[in-house]
């Protein structure tokens, strides 16, 4: 809302004049991305929570560097508190989640409950300046 503040004998009085439009878009963004070191990860939380991202289901493959352990519960606490914390910051009007860790060929759940359409598969490595890997 936009309101105009006033004071009037030691009262406080806001006058409404403008219902501001809901900021969220209807397209909703899940976003399955390998695990990767804590300091990194929590940056990559808060950057998808700027960015629009609605859900972020981190995902453990064969050439995952970090370790699930029992303490997931407490880290998933945390990356959801994270992001509770990134959502107020940029004035989201939705909370991201941040799910349970999930192995590689448990994508496919994602896509039969028609959250994950997995279509293209795309080597990025160019922007890293890396050479593009073949035969991927």
């Amino acid at each position: 809302y936009l309101a105009k503040i006033h004071f009037h004998e030691k009262q406080l009085y806001a006058s409404i004049f403008e219902k501001l439009k809901k900021q969220e878009e209807n397209l909703k963004i899940t976003l399955i991305q390998g695990m990767i070191k804590k300091e990194k990860w929590e940056l990559l939380i808060q950057k998808c929570c700027e960015l629009g991202v609605t859900d972020i289901v981190p995902m453990i493959s064969s050439r995952t560097v970090v370790k699930v352990s029992k303490d997931d519960l407490k880290k998933k606490e945390r990356y959801n508190k994270i992001a509770l914390e990134a959502c107020e910051q940029c004035k989201r009007d939705s909370l991201v989640k941040v799910a349970t860790p999930i192995r590689y060929h448990d994508i496919i759940k994602y896509k039969n409950r028609g959250i994950y359409d997995i279509q293209t598969r795309c080597d990025l490595s160019f922007w890293a300046g890396a050479s593009p890997r073949r035969g991927t």
